[in-house]
């Protein structure tokens, strides 16, 4: 169960920094010109974004089971 933790955190970690990477490429100013490319990049980040809130959901789960086999 711990390991299953320290998954999530680390994908947890992962898509943070990709979050970072796609709203730097957002300021980019050869982006900021290319409308297209910014909704690209905008769906992407939507899509990012929603996967890090299902790994959070699923962190927190996992925390609480391991927790609770712990007590």
């Amino acid at each position: 169960m711990q390991r299953k933790v320290t998954q999530i955190e680390e994908q947890l970690t992962t898509t943070e920094e990709k979050i970072k990477q796609i709203e730097s490429k957002m300021t980019d100013s050869e982006n900021l010109d290319d409308p297209v490319k910014l909704n690209e990049l905008d769906q992407e980040l939507q899509n990012t974004r929603q996967q890090q809130e299902e790994l959070t959901e699923e962190w927190e789960n996992v925390s609480l089971q391991l927790e609770e086999l712990e007590n």
